[in-house]
């Protein structure tokens, strides 16, 4: 037992004379425990008690480690205080404050590893007032988390959605507006099919973010979004679609119907149509994202099916391509190669999106 325990401390970064007197001290301490009746069976020291006694003399060797070189002041008192203790208690004692110190150590450990982890977070600047700082850390999920008052608050939840980090099939990202936290946005990333998704953008207490247009785009465009299903972007109008040219104007023009007006865009996969009860023609009459009703309709097994964010839904997509010739001029603009009718209403667009 000598042995092996001068061969622990002597690893501890202390004296010969210090290693010598510690191990004369614990040999003494720890004979005495295992002799205790309690502690024996008919083959001599119980496992449980010899587990014990090695766990103890491991924390031992760390308080003399980080007694005088570990970079946080609480854990070096913490080290001394207990290295002090060591001639003063009897081993079951003496054990009860190593696992102290050892959960103490563990935790600040924890804490440092998390603050290392967050200082190499990305900061990406989205306009005057609005900027997204990444998640890398539990700690500083749980800390926005209880700032907006969502699940993410909870160590549970934290760590299911830290997991997704860590594993690089999601990205966090908190939003700052005015330098202070607004709201906290998730990314699910399918590497598979090279696709990136917004499924989250929300405030406190899990309210919809407020964006406007150039903002939404902005982060679509900065962080490489393929794809949103989010109420936040979809009420501005915010879809992927519109990153692949300079888009001011739709094409073909407005369609009236109803005393309302809608917009068409058409891509490879998908429908996106904008409504409004204002004349778009009308000289005072400003194209504004923000103030219109977006729809979008993606391409699904050959049917374009619209997500819970879309103004319109298909049934009603389909009643304005019933009503509407100009509608049905527009899809056949948007998908020439195919022929006009209701039953092919939703066929595959193909014109890019251009002024």
């Amino acid at each position: 037992m000598k042995k092996e325990l001068i061969q622990e401390f002597t690893q501890s970064y202390i004296s010969v004379e210090e290693t010598e007197k510690t191990v004369s001290l614990l040999e003494k301490k720890i004979k005495l425990h295992e002799s205790q009746k309690a502690n024996r069976d008919g083959r001599g020291v119980r496992h449980q008690v010899r587990k014990q006694v090695n766990k103890t003399t491991s924390h031992l060797k760390n308080a003399f480690r980080h007694r005088e070189s570990h970079p946080d002041p609480t854990i070096r008192h913490a080290a001394a205080k207990l290295i002090r203790k060591i001639p003063h208690l009897a081993f079951e004692k003496l054990t009860v404050e190593a696992s102290a110190f050892r959960g103490k150590l563990s935790k600040n450990t924890q804490r440092y590893n998390e603050r290392r982890r967050q200082e190499g977070a990305r900061i990406i600047p989205i306009s005057h007032s609005l900027s997204l700082k990444e998640v890398r850390s539990l700690v500083e999920l749980m800390s926005v988390g209880k700032t907006l008052e969502n699940c993410v608050g909870r160590r549970f939840q934290a760590d299911r959605y830290m997991r997704a980090v860590d594993q690089k099939t999601s990205e966090l990202w908190i939003l700052l507006r005015n330098g202070r936290v607004y709201g906290l946005m998730e990314i699910e990333i399918d590497h598979d099919e090279a696709t990136r998704s917004i499924e989250e953008c929300n405030t406190l207490r899990n309210e919809s973010a407020s964006l406007s247009h150039d903002e939404a785009m902005e982060i679509l465009g900065k962080l490489q979004v393929t794809n949103v299903d989010d109420e936040a972007f979809a009420r501005v109008g915010a879809y992927p679609a519109f990153l692949l040219t300079n888009v001011m104007y739709p094409l073909p023009s407005p369609i009236e119907i109803d005393r309302k007006w809608h917009f068409v865009w058409g891509t490879k996969n998908e429908i996106i149509v904008a409504t409004t009860n204002r004349n778009p023609h009308s000289k005072d009459n400003k194209f504004l994202p923000e103030k219109l009703k977006w729809s979008q309709f993606s391409e699904d097994e050959n049917e374009y099916r619209s997500p819970f964010s879309s103004f319109l839904s298909e049934g009603e997509l389909l009643k304005i391509v019933l009503q509407s010739r100009e509608f049905r001029e527009a899809l056949e603009d948007i998908r020439p190669t195919h022929p006009i009718g209701v039953d092919q209403a939703f066929c595959r667009p193909k014109i890019s999106l251009s002024k």
